[in-house]
């Protein structure tokens, strides 16, 4: 409620696994549990890049330093 993101990107092993049964539930959870008026745009997603993440994060970091 506080911070009010854009996008909530969630990964792991786990919801790399099973997003398509863990991101419904949060979705619920989170429209149970916020204001309304911070959850109206956010978009809460499985994280795409996998073991990439971590690498290809520092890359970017590093290039823009």
């Amino acid at each position: 409620n506080f911070l009010g993101p854009d996008m909530i990107v969630l990964g792991g092993g786990v919801m790399e696994q099973m997003a398509h049964i863990i991101l419904p539930t949060i979705r619920k959870t989170i429209e149970e549990f916020t204001f309304e008026i911070t959850r109206r745009d956010v978009e809460i997603v499985a994280a795409q890049l996998g073991d990439d993440a971590v690498p290809l994060g520092a890359a970017a970091l590093a290039q823009q330093l």
